[in-house]
């Protein structure tokens, strides 16, 4: 393509001079330098700027250039020449970022900002740094770029600009830099990032890649398009030197090769949001980032990390160590590799960035001992080196919690709060008390920075800022609409099929024992989905639709993932789909795996994932392999799992909400390779995504995809008061004596490791706890035990929820009742109420599954884009804790599985159905397919249409109704069909 020069419109020539007179050169103070004069294309430098700027900047500088001058011929040549060796030797941005040496010569190119104020000569010397832009620089001698940003005569960023009112936009921009060389110099070796801007909209890449080239979006408001924020304010000199210091560095690629990373918008937006809200606030708060799938959260927490450890207030540290904590191994080795990539390049001091993996007490007490700023630890390591940092409280913490939605519970946060937080603790348990680490949200030398994508109500509570209409909210928003919106991952809710199993459950012993509702149901849905009878069509449909649909893309090298209800459910669908691929598909490449934790006995037989597997790397490499096509995971890889080949999800498992969330997020994320027999480029689309869902209906997935859609927020705040009104209801029942709560609570401080103890251990230990065992179980009154044992669990949960929020008073007697409650409850179980005639494991022996038949669901979920407010009622429900015989069990669930339609809704649903119908019975397309087409073709046909009209009336209740939507398109597809074929 020639110069654009001679080819622009008025308009676009007239919006590219105001960009640059208006806002680089008035507003942030860029000088304009000249292509033809001032630019060498062989180095791709801005010559005279560069000479210029080493002749005026510091004194070691002009010294060099002048011993320079004597030593060389032409010391201006020798010098480019020798730069461009060094910058392809260690890139662009390392050789900024250090001193340069020629004939013993130090030169430096570029001045860092510093982070205080201390050393007047370091500011002195960033000031000297000349920022310049040129326009339409020619980069061959007959092609040009419109735009280009230098600092010191290095071009670090370059941008095609184009003018939406000469009908062209970002994506004509686009186009064009997919169309340039990428092996040009100032490509491939001198450029940090490439834009492509309209007066709308604006995208970034990398790197150039000719036509494989993907771009990111740059927009400040996604949804409302206007790109003057970019030279308003974005480009200002401070920003760019503070990215240039602190956010760009060279990421290794599984070929060897490197590219430069350049933050996206929101990633840069939500750190230095974060940072200047730090400086300037007056109160201690915490933040809560709420981040999309494919926002490059990894990414965005090390940033986070290397500047918060090296904040500055007041010219002191605003923290001394920053502690990154995940709970998922896939995502704790992502964060380590996005450190050591960081720690790679140089930083601003010309010092590698210092960060430590720690795996153990001793490797934290070096870290610590070292000055390690930034250190790393998943959960389940964090909880055995508690001890180290509780010595620590003179030190201020700066604390990021990776998926902090699941990260607010549990013993190994107990563990972090009492390693970190301020207070001397009165006790010397490991496990003092069952205080969360966000327990220690008001301790000030603790800020939780949390991220997540789903948080929860608590998650919110915990670390949401107020809003000013009451209630909390996020700090930082990156939201799955925008995410889908701007292109950066995919949109999962186009193909989501839900069938249903109805199987025929009949019980096969004479007697009709007494059991336990909740438990015995869940038992006999596990021995439904466990049989033969549920699995064997099921991994048949599975397997179909996977060939169908999955198998064939991204060049056969598409992929698919099972969730299974649980370890042993894995292995007998793993074992069903090895069967069936041997004996259906023997002429196809498809291994699997499975993965789940620990060992499991079936039928004398154990089995873990290594044996089953037999593979000598991990499974997500082994996975990332052409040959592995499906997955089989139980309770693992559900979260944080980033393989971008995955297009499709078969459901074996109940879930709903933030869980459901996660793991249909598995298939979200997008994909381009090169085909292997053609040069062009395959991406994985939307339209490619396939979950199908055997146990959850259109109501829960929608429901959990709506939630997360956009940020949700926290109307209602917990109400400390339910606390005094739960508490009284445990001690209206006069079945606890405070003294003796005083006395096991003494105990329990005084014992070491005391948490770690069985119930049985504990009994021994306290003879209270013992005593008000046997004095339950021998409560002659049942409903009273019930009562008793509801309002105890009631008392905990809030205490608990409580406690995440609010330090609590660990001397009164809401506390010890609560530290002795987690033992009581413990050592109980809604059996002990009532003793049944037949154990819930026996249920096994009492019932059979006669047959499973199937109903189909196809459809779309809609997600509306509305902020859904999450807060939860103070209330809980007491669910279901009564005993009924196992026929009336039976019965419910056959009601449960077969029937969904109340009766007052039959009329209304029916009216509905009996339109679509009348519709086809008059379609012209219809009666053609009928007489062209064979009844199976055309039974097919009108099925598929009819239920794709069901979801689009939202009458789905219609498909639940035990198979007599199914028998009712079978009769009137029949009539159709043999009315047009007559």
């Amino acid at each position: 393509m020639p110069s654009n020069r001679g080819n622009k419109t008025s308009a676009e020539r007239q919006y590219q001079r105001h960009i640059i007179d208006n806002f680089l050169i008035n507003k942030h103070g860029f000088i304009e330098t000249n292509c033809k004069k001032d630019y060498n294309v062989k180095y791709a430098l801005d010559k005279t700027t560069l000479f210029n700027f080493l002749e005026n900047s510091s004194k070691q500088n002009k010294e060099s250039l002048k011993y320079l001058k004597t030593t060389f011929d032409d010391y201006q040549d020798e010098i480019m020449k020798e730069i461009d060796k060094e910058i392809r030797n260690v890139g662009i941005v390392e050789f900024l970022r250090k001193d340069f040496t020629i004939k013993n010569r130090k030169l430096q190119f570029y001045f860092s900002k510093p982070n205080h104020n201390l050393n007047p000569e370091t500011l002195k010397d960033f000031k000297t740094n000349i920022w310049s832009v040129m326009e339409e620089i020619e980069y061959d001698g007959r092609k040009s770029t419109d735009l280009g940003i230098f600092i010191n005569g290095f071009p670090i960023m370059l941008i095609e600009l184009k003018c939406n009112f000469s009908n062209q936009t970002v994506n004509d921009a686009i186009e064009q830099w997919q169309n340039r060389n990428e092996n040009e110099k100032i490509f491939r070796e001198r450029t940090m990032v490439f834009f492509a801007i309209d007066s709308n909209e604006i995208a970034m890449t990398n790197k150039l890649k000719s036509y494989q080239t993907s771009f990111l979006p740059f927009n400040k408001k996604w949804n409302q398009p206007n790109a003057e924020f970019f030279w308003d304010s974005f480009i200002d000199k401070s920003n760019l030197a503070k990215i240039l210091d602190d956010y760009v560095f060279a990421e290794k690629n599984k070929d060897g090769s490197y590219t430069m990373i350049f933050p996206r918008f929101h990633q840069w937006d939500c750190v230095e949001k974060i940072e200047k809200d730090i400086l300037n606030k007056t109160q201690h708060h915490h933040y809560l980032c709420v981040h999309s799938a494919g926002s490059g959260k990894t990414k965005t927490m090390c940033w986070l990390a290397r500047n918060l450890s090296y904040l500055n207030k007041n010219n002191k540290p605003v923290f001394n160590y920053v502690i990154i904590v995940t709970d998922r191994n896939v995502v704790d080795r992502q964060l380590g590799n996005a450190l050591d990539q960081l720690a790679g390049s140089l930083n601003k001091d010309g010092d590698k960035i210092k960060f430590k993996h720690v795996f153990s007490a001793d490797e934290l007490s070096n870290a610590l001992k070292f000055n390690t700023p930034v250190i790393v630890s998943t959960i389940q390591k964090f909880s055995y080196i508690e001890n180290v940092l509780k010595k620590h409280s003179d030190l201020n913490f700066a604390i990021i919690i990776d998926e902090a939605h699941s990260s607010t519970g549990g013993q190994y946060q107990e563990n972090i709060n009492n390693s970190l937080s301020t207070k001397e603790k009165e006790f010397n348990d490991l496990a003092f008390s069952e205080k969360d680490f966000q327990a220690s949200l008001n301790t000030k030398n603790i800020t939780f920075f949390a991220f997540t994508a789903s948080p929860k109500d608590k998650t919110i509570e915990m670390f949401g800022i107020d809003k000013p209409d009451g209630g909390k909210k996020e700090f930082h928003e990156y939201t799955t609409e925008q995410a889908i919106s701007e292109g950066v991952i995919l949109d999962i809710t186009k193909n989501i099929y839900v069938k249903k199993s109805l199987p025929l459950i009949i019980k096969k012993i004479n007697d009709d024992p007494l059991l336990n509702t909740l438990p015995t149901k869940r038992k006999i849905e596990a021995i439904i989905d466990n049989d033969e009878k549920s699995i064997e069509p099921q991994t048949t449909i599975d397997l179909k639709m996977f060939f169908d649909k999955t198998y064939n893309l991204l060049d056969r090298n598409g992929k698919a993932m099972i969730v299974c209800s649980s370890i042993e459910n894995a292995i007998l669908r793993y074992n069903e789909i090895i069967k069936q691929l041997k004996r259906d598909y023997g002429n196809k490449i498809c291994k699997v795996l499975i993965a789940f934790s620990g060992s499991k006995k079936i039928d004398n037989k154990e089995y873990t994932e290594d044996s089953i597997n037999n593979i000598k790397s991990s499974i997500e490499d082994e996975f990332d392999k052409q040959d592995y096509k499906i997955l089989v995971c139980a309770n693992k890889f559900q979260t944080g799992f980033d393989q971008k080949k995955l297009c499709s999800l078969f459901i074996h498992k109940k879930m709903k909400g933030v869980n459901l969330y996660q793991t249909f997020q598995r298939i979200n994320r997008k994909y381009e390779m090169v085909s292997s027999n053609a040069q062009i480029i395959i991406k994985k689309q939307s339209d490619d995504l396939l979950v199908l869902d055997w146990k959850n209906n259109f109501d829960v997935i929608k429901k959990a995809l709506n939630l997360y859609y956009t940020s949700p927020y926290l109307k209602t705040e917990f109400d400390e008061k339910i606390l005094v009104d739960k508490y009284k209801d445990v001690i209206n029942f006069n079945f606890f004596d405070l003294i003796d709560l005083d006395n096991f609570v003494i105990k329990y401080a005084n014992q070491n490791h005391f948490y770690s103890k069985t119930v049985t251990e504990i009994c021994v230990l306290a003879f209270e706890l013992k005593k008000y065992i046997t004095k339950f179980l021998t409560l002659e009154n049942i409903e009273v035990k019930k009562k008793l044992k509801y309002a105890c669990s009631i008392f905990y949960q809030k205490y608990m929820y409580a406690n995440n929020i609010k330090k609590m008073n660990e001397n009164d007697e809401q506390y010890k009742m609560f530290i002795f409650l987690k033992f009581f409850l413990k050592s109980l179980t809604w059996e002990s109420v009532n003793t049944p005639i037949i154990d819930v494991m026996d249920i096994k022996n009492a019932i059979y599954i006669d047959e499973v038949k199937h109903v189909d669901i196809v459809g779309v979920v809609k997600c509306d884009g509305v902020k859904k407010d999450v807060s939860k009622s103070n209330e809980l429900k007491e669910g279901n804790k009564n005993f009924k015989p196992l026929q009336q069990i039976i019965i419910e669930i056959m009601e449960k599985y077969w029937s969904s339609v109340k009766p007052v809704e039959q009329k209304n649903l029916i009216d509905k159905l009996s339109e679509i119908l009348e519709k086809y019975n008059n379609d012209i397309e219809t009666k053609d397919i009928a007489r062209t087409v064979n009844y199976d073709k055309f039974h097919e046909w009108i099925s598929d249409k009819i239920h794709k009209d069901i979801v689009r009336e939202d009458i789905n209740q219609l498909s639940d109704n035990s198979g007599a939507l199914d028998e009712l398109i079978n009769k009137f597809a029949d009539q159709l069909y043999k009315k047009e074929k007559t």
